[in-house]
């Protein structure tokens, strides 16, 4: 972190309306840390520069880079330039961060990279692409999407009961496209809807999503535990529905967002002083 305005983890910046919050996230959750541990092994000198990337496999921990750790490959015109090591791009403003993609040897792999400008940062987040693990959580909600959808015509007690499952297995296939073993290892339901709901507070997804999730979680509860509680309509049932259909949807996509940070704003990449 250069010249020391902003250096202070400990000195959080109010975010402005509009600001990506992912990006407070990612350093608070990853940067910060990575630097203060390379501080302690002096191997911090010169290896910031104006880049930083988060790598995330399912199955193992993220992996933090800087500088000229960070490989991308951008889509030109139908061809790929490499960034990175000996084919290192000395002036990253002159990339287009909305094409990064990870090289082939990470090419399943989700990733959060940023790269700073004379502007401020330009950010890519990329969900992993289609694993085993997402898989697997997508076949399960299916089947309980169409438990859900047959229980519509009946009392609202059972179709509450398949649904939150469906809704909760969709919240964790998402989660998966950035997969950290020490978040995403989910032993509670409620570690998903919290986890859920951050990634909705960062923009990864539609508000409305983790708010069904929520309503899903209290409806099931009464429906189980006190039923003189409960209290769905039909119309409600139908909406909620569609929205998990729309989960669904949204589940499958290997997402890609870009954005932008101002100067200043947050924590510059540089050179440590």
């Amino acid at each position: 972190m250069s010249g020391g305005e902003g250096a202070d983890a400990a000195t959080t910046p109010a975010l402005d309306p509009g600001e990506p919050e992912i990006w407070r996230w990612a350093r608070e959750t990853y940067f910060e840390p990575a630097i203060a541990l390379r501080e302690t092994q002096s191997l911090s000198e010169g290896v910031i520069r104006d880049r930083a990337q988060i790598v995330f496999r399912a199955g193992h921990p993220p992996e933090v880079r800087f500088g000229r750790e960070v490989r991308v490959q951008e889509v030109v015109e139908s061809q790929l330039r490499v960034s990175g090591g000996a084919e290192w791009i000395e002036d990253p403003v002159e990339l287009d961060v909305s094409q990064f993609e990870l090289p082939p040897g990470d090419s399943h792999a989700g990733h959060i990279t940023a790269f700073s400008t004379s502007a401020g940062l330009d950010l890519v987040i990329v969900g992993a692409a289609m694993a085993e693990s997402i898989t697997s959580e997508l076949a399960a909600a299916d089947e309980f999407i169409d438990s859900a959808e047959r229980a519509l015509a009946g009392p609202l007690g059972p179709f509450a009961n398949a649904a939150y499952p469906a809704a909760e297995m969709l919240a964790r296939a998402e989660l998966l496209r950035l997969p950290d073993p020490r978040l995403n290892a989910a032993k509670t339901h409620r570690t998903v809807r919290s986890r859920y709901n951050l990634w909705a507070k960062c923009g990864n997804k539609e508000h409305r999503f983790a708010t069904v999730l929520n309503e899903l979680a209290d409806w099931q509860k009464n429906a189980k535990y006190e039923r003189s509680k409960f209290s769905l309509s039909s119309d409600q049932a139908e909406e909620c529905m569609e929205t998990i259909k729309e989960m669904r949807s949204h589940a499958e996509q290997r997402p890609r967002q870009r954005l932008s940070a101002a100067r200043g704003q947050f924590v510059e990449l540089g050179e440590l002083g």
